[in-house]
């Protein structure tokens, strides 16, 4: 199985307490589930809607610096050495 670089920002690294992690995955949907695994609640709650259990719309998700959509692109083939950034919604005013 591959392993993928994950590199979370803002809340989800204060969350993870990391910035960055490898996880061992074979598509985005598997990479996203090793993460919540291995971080639980403490990323869960930022991810996930409690109602749906289904990633939050707002992320956005790039493979390899390409934005994905998610969860259409979800079962997108990861391969060794791939690098998956999660941003969070970003406000301003």
């Amino acid at each position: 199985m591959p392993k993928v670089k994950v590199r979370l920002y803002t809340i989800l690294r204060e969350a993870a307490g990391t910035r960055e992690v490898e996880v061992e995955a074979s598509t985005v949907s598997e990479a996203l589930t090793r993460l919540l695994e291995r971080f639980g609640s403490h990323l869960k709650g930022k991810l996930l809607d409690e109602e749906t259990g289904r990633l939050r719309p707002f992320y956005n998700i790039l493979v390899n610096g390409r934005r994905i959509s998610y969860p259409r692109e979800a079962q997108l083939a990861l391969k060794q050495g791939d690098i998956l950034d999660i941003f969070p919604p970003v406000g301003g005013g």
